[in-house]
């Protein structure tokens, strides 16, 4: 394990969020690291809990997949909604809108359609979309 790497896990496990977030990114990939997405939704998911949002949108896709370890719906979908919900205008947030409109609107994953929070989710989705069409 090179010098750096041994950094990043130093860095992150002393509770650096950006630090976490990357961790989940090289085990993700497999980058100076062996792949291992249990350990990437780990890293992901203590970033994301600190209000990281490609965290919260990374750790909620593994989360919904079962990649990484069980499936858990209630936690996928929490994340993405925090992801969502980002203040101000994110690309991250357009993409978790997008998909949380989706998940609502077409039944993916097998959660039950919601009109409700296919309205919610569409309606963070077109302002997100509005700020960067323009």
């Amino acid at each position: 394990m090179n010098r750096n790497i041994n950094k990043l896990i130093t860095k992150a496990s002393n509770g650096d969020i950006e630090s976490q977030y990357e961790l989940g990114v090289a085990y993700a990939w497999g980058e100076e690291l062996e792949q291992d997405f249990s350990k990437s939704r780990k890293w992901y998911e203590k970033a994301a809990k600190k209000g990281h949002l490609e965290a919260a949108y990374n750790v909620g896709t593994m989360y919904l997949d079962g990649q990484g370890g069980k499936i858990n719906k209630e936690l996928g979908l929490k994340y993405l909604d925090l992801a969502a919900k980002a203040e101000g205008y994110d690309l991250v947030a357009l993409a978790a809108s997008k998909l949380l409109k989706e998940i609502y609107e077409f039944g993916y994953f097998d959660i039950k359609k919601n009109d409700s929070k296919l309205e919610f989710y569409q309606n963070i989705y077109n302002e997100q979309n509005l700020h960067f069409e323009n």
